[in-house]
């Protein structure tokens, strides 16, 4: 996976080996660390992405997936989430994982991302 930060944008790019469909999914999870507030009141995203679309939660509800951009390109999958949903983080932890019905396939390591502003 690939992080970049454009116009107060996380831009996130997956390489996927195989193509979403019924049965293949992937989740990621972008959380956000701000050393001025309380980690409990800020957002914690998990992004599903399968056949049907997208599915954005925080901290389990579900919220509007309209301000998160999903695009392909090839076996690319480029996510583009507004810091504002985040909270305006110092720091990001975030995680994905590939599913095969309601079993976890494959899946990164927890990744930890200072936001330079």
């Amino acid at each position: 996976m690939v992080y970049a930060l454009s116009d107060n944008n996380l831009l996130i790019k997956i390489t996927l080996q195989r193509k979403i469909d019924m049965d293949f999914g992937v989740s990621m999870y972008v959380i956000g660390y701000k050393k001025a507030r309380d980690f409990a009141s800020l957002p914690k995203l998990h992004i599903s992405i399968g056949i049907n679309g997208l599915k954005v939660t925080d901290k389990k509800l579900p919220i509007s997936s309209k301000p998160v951009v999903l695009s392909h390109q090839g076996s690319d999958i480029l996510l583009k989430v507004p810091m504002n949903m985040l909270g305006e983080p110092d720091y990001l932890l975030v995680a994905a994982r590939t599913n095969i019905k309601d079993l976890s396939f494959d899946h990164t390591a927890w990744r930890v991302l200072e936001v330079e502003k």
